[in-house]
């Protein structure tokens, strides 16, 4: 379009030059034909034609020579006109070359105006692509961050079924003639004879110590011990096989060789520092005998010393029964501590407070297992995972050829 109208632009300009020329050239035209008529004229007058009486030789002579002056006059004004025909000309043929040079340079003019358009809209183009990249690429970042933050959310938000199976499950319930505990089933391991497995509880040794003074009878045959499954419980006998009054800890072993999945996750030891008061935390035991229920709260403090032992306290409630219960981190579902004591107000008839839990925490429980012989129930430290992982890792990957 823009080049069509450069094109009549130019177009009009020749003929405006045209016309111009034209009005001049008719001018000339009309100075020529009243020149014709006075030379016509002058010839009437030479024969003599139309006179009424014949003149004498001198006044023709100075007719004659009149009439000869202004053949001159006009021989000289047709060789003007002729001079000026010519210059028109040459005006004529200037102005068609610069109007076509006009036109010529309004047509170049149109076509690179015509590629700049084209580059424009392909520049444009470009950017819209770019932007529809970028569009999609955004979407695509944002469904990874909704599926991330889904899956942050669902392990921020309560899993029945995991917690059960991390929680409740390793919880069980020893029993004895008016005694009723809480344990923690924290290994089952493969026996070294591959006849069977050997299981371990942790439990506090003040609820073995009173179970086992209800009846003398029952270190001989074993003290009772509850195991809650989906959906049957059962119930097995274990013997004390370590001990420690002052830190209130007792380690039994189940008898028999049958397998147990459901095992507690300890923490590991280099995360135990981890824990600060405000974390949150669940206490699973069984309270009053009840099959195993959990409370949830946070750990209210790191340093609360009773006879020589600096135990943590919890908020979450508490009651006879969890003694032996374990206290779990909330984050990741792993043991970190062993209910011992729940703190009582009044010496007659003395007031329970749910909300001020005692418990043994892993720092002391892992030594004391160590100290015991039983190192081997202790999970491995975060950094000799990562570790083993890496070492793992490297000797699958095969060495670089030597240049």
């Amino acid at each position: 379009m823009k080049r069509t109208l450069c094109e009549v632009a130019a177009a009009g300009a020749v003929l405006f030059v045209l016309v111009g020329v034209h009005a001049e050239i008719d001018g000339l035209r009309r100075s020529d034909q009243q020149r014709t008529a006075d030379i016509a004229r002058i010839e009437t007058s030479l024969h003599g034609e139309g006179a009424e009486e014949p003149k004498s030789r001198d006044d023709v002579a100075g007719e004659v020579r009149h009439q000869a002056e202004r053949l001159h006059q006009l021989h000289d004004s047709y060789n003007e006109v002729l001079a000026q025909i010519a210059k028109l000309e040459r005006n004529l043929e200037e102005g068609t070359r610069s109007a076509s040079r006009n036109a010529s340079d309004a047509i170049l003019k149109s076509a690179e105006l015509g590629k700049s358009v084209e580059a424009t809209q392909k520049q444009i183009l470009a950017a819209k692509q770019d932007l529809e990249s970028q569009r999609q690429e955004i979407e695509r970042r944002l469904q990874e961050y909704r599926g991330l933050l889904s899956s942050m959310q669902s392990e921020i938000r309560p899993q029945p079924d995991a917690m059960t199976s991390t929680m409740l499950r390793p919880t069980i319930q020893l029993t004895g003639e008016e005694t009723v505990g809480s344990g923690i089933i924290i290994a089952c391991n493969a026996r070294e004879d591959a006849q069977g497995y050997d299981t371990y509880v942790l439990t506090a040794y003040h609820v073995v110590r009173n179970i086992l003074a209800d009846d003398p009878a029952i270190e001989k045959r074993g003290i009772t011990v509850t195991m809650f499954g989906d959906s049957a419980k059962t119930n097995r006998a274990c013997d004390v096989i370590a001990k420690s009054p002052k830190l209130d800890l007792a380690l039994c072993k189940l008898r028999g060789t049958e397998r147990v999945d459901t095992v507690a996750r300890m923490i590991a030891p280099d995360e135990i520092a981890d824990i600060k008061i405000w974390h949150p935390v669940f206490a699973v035991g069984c309270p009053l005998g009840n099959d195993p229920i959990p409370t949830g709260g946070f750990v209210s403090s790191l340093a609360s010393e009773v006879r020589g032992t600096s135990y943590w306290m919890v908020n979450a409630p508490t009651y006879y029964g969890n003694s032996g219960g374990g206290i779990y981190c909330g984050e990741r579902r792993e043991l970190v501590a062993v209910f011992s004591k729940i703190y009582t107000h009044g010496s007659g008839r003395p007031v329970v407070i749910p909300h001020m839990g005692l418990c043994v925490p892993m720092t002391l429980v892992y030594p004391w297992l160590r100290g015991e012989g039983f190192g081997f129930l202790i999970p491995p430290s975060s950094t000799d995972v990562a570790k083993a992982a890496h070492e793992t890792t490297g000797a699958e990957t095969p060495a670089t050829p030597a240049r």
